[in-house]
């Protein structure tokens, strides 16, 4: 291999992925194929803790605007999302046993911390409150709310509203919003809505207009695509509920 080297951040949204890019030298002043080197990458990657790490050879015309860890993938749709999360996870562990296909992954990406609020209409609606106008608070002080623009002589400033950094990172900060009612009562939010700390996916992806999850492999030497195929085609057969499509 050549001793340059790209590398690049992970996908929008992402900031515990990385993509590195290899060029190998000309093929007719090496021994191996591409698909030797990146064999022998995986198994010298493998010996490190901490981290998943995915060996990929591009291909010369990318199908489609995805781009997973591997070089061939599978997108699974569901229009309910809890049925989706679970049964992919079933998925993916039944595809990585094959021994057609191997560096199997999946971008669920299910352990990305949230906070859940719910809240008490009967409450909020005794106190003058209704959900437009709490959500709208939660937005100004999270969400980028631009509040107005201040004009130089030569220049345009504008002027965005929101909390402090350091009050962003913690869901205690929460206990510290309140709402100005119509009448000018404040009203602290913790009395109209329940906060639960939990894990999530980090996002929602979309295949089209449904919820989706990709599952991405790549070949075993020696194996065809129409080979791993068809053998992913009967596992996800087998297993999924009617309610699921890939």
């Amino acid at each position: 291999m050549e001793d340059s080297f790209v590398t690049t951040g992970g996908s929008v949204g992402s900031m515990n992925t990385a993509r590195l890019s290899v060029v190998l030298m000309p093929r007719g002043v090496r021994k191996l194929t591409a698909a030797q080197v990146a064999q022998q990458t995986r198994t010298q990657l493998a010996r490190f803790p901490g981290f998943r790490a995915f060996v990929t050879l591009p291909p010369a015309l990318q199908v489609g605007g995805k781009i997973g860890n591997s070089t061939y993938s599978l997108a699974v749709q569901s229009a309910n999302t809890d049925e989706l999360y679970a049964w992919v996870g079933r998925l993916d562990a039944a595809i990585a046993a094959l021994p057609e296909v191997q560096d199997v992954s999946n971008d669920m990406e299910m352990k990305s911390p949230r906070v859940n609020l719910e809240l008490d209409r009967d409450k909020a609606a005794a106190v003058g409150l209704n959900a437009a106008e709490v959500e709208n608070a939660l937005y100004s002080g999270f969400g980028p709310q631009w509040a107005s623009t201040i004009y130089g002589a030569s220049a345009q400033y504008r002027v965005l509203l929101e909390l402090q950094p350091k009050f962003q990172e913690y869901a205690d900060s929460l206990r510290e919003i309140a709402f100005k009612t119509a009448s000018g009562a404040m009203v602290p939010l913790e009395s109209v809505v329940r906060f639960h700390e939990t894990v999530g996916p980090q996002t929602v992806n979309h295949s089209g207009q449904l919820p989706a999850v990709t599952i991405s492999f790549a070949l075993r030497p020696g194996v065809s695509l129409g080979t791993a195929t068809a053998a992913i085609k009967r596992v996800a057969d087998a297993l999924l509920p009617p309610t699921m499509t890939g």
